[in-house]
């Protein structure tokens, strides 16, 4: 909506003199109140003037933390103390808030902003992710906690939810009410792509891995029915024959049986079944490019949206960070790294991770020798 950032004076104030405020062109003052969340900067039109948002000294001072400004507009003279708080109520003053810099976005993520946008949808909203339909691919805005990701966009803050704050685009930018989202010269472009070509699991990095699995997998059984666990494995046992007995309409029949299966925005069947199109990755068996897609299509019209953007970029080869940490120590002799990379991994949700963990074991185990 504005291109920039209000240019303002920093002085100190003779009326409140324990803290630096912006002076306005014509005497207007605003007041930033100690919050805890992000606000944009109240201040009257009359005092519109743009400033270079590259300069960090002005948007630091203009973009601290606050959830609400005081205005004070207009002292008669530098050392009264008769101030009028609030705007005006025949005025209508403007909201500005501070371009939210992309630090890095997946190549994926940057090749669907880069085409036409006909619609944005949000899918999720959670507190430290994002995810939207963006035409027809999903996006992730994450904190850099989350970290780079198949269809991630990292960025130092979320825009605040407030209602009526309708999504929309312009060029490769993202606009969320007030707030745009904007690649800049300085955002780093991420592959999500692991060099699989060369990558070798050697068999103590993936014994080892297997008991770090089975060890997380017995807790989840003991949260969840039995039943469910062992109708699980079952599918997962049928799925993996079907894939080694090279049988196509099977491996999709198979694959549908786990699509959707378990609650969450990504059901726990889903994570297994993007695990297992890992392993096809890893093996890199003939053909195994297309049983991955093959895979992720018998089970997208049983899930979600977004268990269905994670299929797809698993069939593409596509993971997150900490799965490129992981299949790098695997491929080393290095026990701690595949531990610490696949700890990160089993905290992802409630079960997904340890779901999509368990489905890749299960997968890299069964093409390495027969069931």
């Amino acid at each position: 909506m504005f291109p920039g950032l209000l240019h303002a004076e920093w002085r100190k104030s003779r009326v409140h003199n324990t803290r630096p405020y912006p002076q306005c062109h014509d005497g207007g003052f605003a007041l930033l109140a100690d919050t805890d969340r992000p606000a944009g900067l109240l201040l009257p039109p009359t005092h519109l003037a743009w400033m270079d948002p590259s300069d960090p000294d002005s948007i630091a001072s203009l973009t601290r933390t606050s959830q609400e400004m005081v205005i004070r507009n207009r002292l008669t003279s530098p050392d009264s103390r008769a101030i009028t708080c609030g705007p005006p109520a025949t005025r209508r003053w403007p909201v500005l808030f501070p371009p939210i810099p992309i630090r890095s976005i997946s190549s994926y993520a940057l090749s669907a902003l880069g085409g036409p946008i006909p619609s944005i949808r949000e899918l999720a909203w959670f507190e430290r992710t994002i995810d939207l339909l963006v035409g027809e691919s999903v996006i992730a805005l994450v904190l850099p906690d989350i970290g780079n990701g198949p269809f991630h966009a990292v960025v130092p803050q979320l825009p605040a939810r407030e209602p009526g704050n309708a999504w929309r685009s312009d060029a490769a930018d993202l606009h969320c009410g007030p707030w745009r989202i904007s690649i800049t010269h300085e955002t780093a472009v991420w592959d999500p792509s692991p060099n699989w070509a060369t990558l070798g699991i050697t068999d103590s990095g993936l014994c080892f891995l297997h008991s770090v699995s089975e060890t997380a997998l017995r807790g989840t059984k003991a949260r969840r029915d039995a039943h469910f666990i062992k109708a699980i494995a079952r599918a997962i046992t049928n799925l993996l024959s079907a894939i080694k007995g090279e049988a196509p309409e099977s491996v999709e029949a198979a694959a549908r049986n786990l699509a959707g299966v378990g609650p969450g925005l990504t059901p726990l069947g889903d994570d297994v079944l993007a695990g297992v199109i890992l392993s096809l990755w890893a093996a890199r068996r003939p053909g195994f490019e297309d049983l991955g897609r093959r895979i992720a299509a018998a089970a997208a019209p049983r899930t979600t949206r977004l268990s269905r953007a994670f299929l797809e970029a698993a069939s593409r080869g596509h993971v997150n960070a900490d799965w490129h940490d992981l299949l790098d120590a695997l491929s080393r002799p290095d026990q701690a790294g595949v531990g610490n990379a696949a700890q990160r991994i089993l905290a992802v949700g409630a079960t997904s991770g340890v779901a999509m963990l368990h489905g890749f074991v299960r997968g890299c185990e069964a093409l390495r020798r027969p069931l």
